[in-house]
């Protein structure tokens, strides 16, 4: 689930319940956010869905072993970013430049 706030993105990862701890690092070539999530089993969002807004190409989810990722692409610089914790799960909020 995501929506939009001006020219910031907020992405929603619902979870059965808060989550704990989380580990993000970036990537580039190409650029992007990764989220792991341990101990997650499940996240009720799609394995991918497109966004095409403020400079956030798409979100992809995926099961490894022991935690759930979510990774977020970007067709340019990654923008700054946040993370709130949530009774559904984890906010991710984007502010492109």
């Amino acid at each position: 689930m995501y929506r939009f706030s001006g020219s910031k993105v907020q992405i929603l990862i619902k979870t059965n319940g808060v989550v704990g701890n989380y580990h993000d690092f970036t990537l580039d070539q190409p650029n992007r956010l990764v989220i792991d999530l341990p101990g997650l089993k499940e996240a009720s969002v799609k394995d991918r869905f497109a966004i095409g807004h403020s400079g956030v190409q798409r979100v992809r989810l995926g099961a490894h072993p022991g935690k759930t990722r979510v990774v977020i692409d970007f067709p340019g610089p990654i923008p700054a970013y946040s993370f709130s914790r949530v009774k559904q799960g984890l906010v991710i909020t984007l502010s492109p430049p």
